[in-house]
């Protein structure tokens, strides 16, 4: 496809390292038509590394034996002929015997134990995941806790367990943990209105709804006019639009304590940092079931027997009434 104006331009190594130019034309009715595949190692100059391809290139010297003037730099390189088996053609692709190796892939053992864990707990294949469910087995919700809180915890328990196979489940566990937390704060506020409620605006007006919930109130303020969800009364009561603002309904209700409050308030200042990511956050196994520890103390609390009662069927539970 490409010729070469000047095919004796270079007959020798140029002595000094100039620029020559090279003229070159396209035939394009070369295109489409088909190649030769020579399936074997390109012979390669050996100070540019230019594919030798033309065997009319080929000299014999008593003393030097077959050897080619590269075309592009000037080195003489020898040359074995018994690897020519033919006249290369003008338009070939050489085709490595490398490239055509299958190379076995690379396993991944997501199977074995994290390496990661020798630095600080002397675990072993067999023995460190026990060790890891037994740190837990005993870190348990209590019936009364909602369903939907139950599984976000359990997931957080299943990561720590699984970090054993990858040492950065450790933090997404206490993630997890602290997701719970908000899950359980968010279902012990809403549970505290009862079936129905009314919804009152900065103006004064009101609207009845049913069974309510953080994203069923946003959604609804976002969706029409003059409600903004952070000016919101419930029952008459300043809706709890923030995290700080739930922890201090759960303080002034009287169902966690104010160190309670603030150690919940450090653990959702983690998970909001963890959620929203500039650097990847790594923490050792203790650290998550820390986590699950506090995080299944302050829920059983929130859902004990002492601020809590249970409907007639069990399927959901129902605040006391705090009203002062």
């Amino acid at each position: 496809m490409f010729n070469r104006a000047f095919k004796n331009f270079l007959t020798k190594k140029p002595s000094k390292m100039d620029l020559y130019p090279y003229l070159y034309s396209i035939s394009f009715g070369e295109l489409g038509k088909p190649k030769e595949e020579i399936k074997t190692e390109p012979i390669k100059c050996s100070n540019c590394g230019a594919i030798f391809t033309d065997t009319d290139l080929i000299q014999v010297d008593s003393q030097k034996g077959s050897y080619y003037v590269c075309e592009f730099c000037g080195t003489i390189n020898t040359i074995d002929k018994s690897k020519i088996e033919k006249k290369l053609p003008n338009d070939i692709d050489i085709i490595l015997i490398e490239a055509l190796k299958k190379r076995p892939k690379k396993e991944e053992k997501i199977t074995k134990m994290d390496k990661t864990l020798d630095a600080f707990l002397p675990f072993s294949e067999g023995a460190g995941i026990e060790r890891l469910q037994k740190d837990i087995s005993n870190i348990q919700l209590i019936p009364n806790v909602p369903e939907d809180v139950k599984k976000v915890f359990r997931h957080a328990k299943d990561l720590h367990i699984y970090g054993f196979f990858r040492y950065n489940f450790f933090a997404i566990a206490q993630h997890y943990a602290y997701l719970a937390l908000e899950s359980a704060i968010k279902n012990r506020y809403y549970q505290s209105f009862g079936k129905e409620v009314t919804l009152t605006n900065k103006k004064g007006e009101t609207v009845r709804m049913g069974m309510i919930d953080h994203q069923g109130i946003t959604d609804f303020c976002r969706k029409r006019r003059g409600w903004n969800a952070r000016n919101l009364k419930i029952d008459g009561e300043k809706f709890a639009f923030s995290t700080k603002e739930l922890l201090e309904w759960l303080v002034r209700k009287k169902i966690i304590t104010m160190w309670e409050g603030r150690k919940c308030e450090r653990g959702m200042d983690l998970r909001n940092r963890m959620s929203h990511l500039t650097r990847a956050y790594i923490f050792p196994p203790g650290y998550s079931v820390q986590a699950l520890e506090f995080v299944s103390d302050i829920i059983n609390k929130m859902y004990s027997a002492s601020t809590c009662r249970t409907n007639a069927d069990s399927q959901s539970v129902f605040p006391l009434d705090f009203s002062p």
